[in-house]
């Protein structure tokens, strides 16, 4: 499968493919689309749909990530040779409650009971519908494109490669010893979360991409936030979720919202 080759040109401040994987005009559009939250929500769920059975569209859909992202952030070259500094001098390649008292009479008793079923009966209900909200808008991000070369983010980039292919555990391993040489790194912070979030870890998705949001000059910043609010609203922390949610600026913020508000 040929590696995408992307170059920026600052005059005109946008980037042109070189021998991508046959990625045609109209897929390049349809993708970004996708990316971008654009499409109607009947086409997005057929596209997440052929993103688990074709590897191809995913890898595709994962360089035009990577190719917007670097137009977030101006110049792709520079935010890889930034990241490239940073790694390759440590990389070596190879609510307090009191008890409620005894109740005696039986009518106490019988309210008591009738206000804790409908406080679960609540709960259930808000849970249930949070749950069913997040599954209908959180797909895994697609990740960065990777042509395994022998450069100093090899690491980085195999790791990548298992995140695409679900296998989180080792992602996770790598990128987390990758941080470790070096702390405060947005893209693995980034991936970090978005590894924990493919494996169902709010507690570790928040802790990671909290840090990532709190730099609104991020290339990860309104990503982070869509998946940050994402988190929050599976939690049952609505308010947050909103918030997070709608400092994403992503299209389908006013859709979530909404469901949110219904509930």
């Amino acid at each position: 499968m040929p590696a995408t080759v992307a170059k920026f040109d600052r005059t005109k401040k946008q980037y042109s493919l070189n021998k991508t994987n046959d990625i045609s005009p109209e897929e390049l559009e349809r993708i970004e689309r996708f990316l971008t939250h654009e499409m109607p929500e009947d086409e997005a769920k057929a596209f997440e749909l052929a993103l688990t059975t074709d590897i191809s569209l995913r890898e595709k859909a994962g360089e035009v990530k990577l190719l917007l992202l670097g137009v977030n952030e101006v110049s792709l070259e520079e935010r890889l040779e930034r990241f490239h500094k940073e790694i390759a001098p440590v990389v070596t390649f190879k609510k307090n409650t009191r008890a409620v008292p005894l109740v005696r009479k039986l009518a106490v008793a019988a309210s008591v009971l009738a206000l804790v079923t409908l406080s679960l009966w609540w709960f259930l209900q808000n849970g249930n519908s949070n749950e069913k909200v997040y599954s209908k808008y959180y797909s895994p991000d697609p990740g960065l494109a990777t042509v395994m070369s022998s450069t100093a983010d090899y690491d980085f980039e195999k790791a990548m490669v298992e995140y695409k292919n679900g296998e989180y555990d080792k992602a996770l391993k790598a990128w987390t010893s990758l941080l470790q040489q070096k702390p405060g790194n947005d893209t693995l912070t980034y991936f970090i979360g978005a590894a924990y979030q493919a494996k169902g870890d709010d507690d570790h998705v928040i802790e990671n991409l909290q840090q990532v949001t709190a730099d609104g000059n991020s290339a990860f910043y309104k990503d982070a936030c869509w998946y940050l609010g994402l988190s929050y609203l599976k939690k049952g922390e609505t308010q947050q979720a909103i918030t997070y949610i709608e400092k994403s600026g992503y299209p389908q913020s006013e859709a979530v919202i909404k469901a949110i508000n219904k509930k």
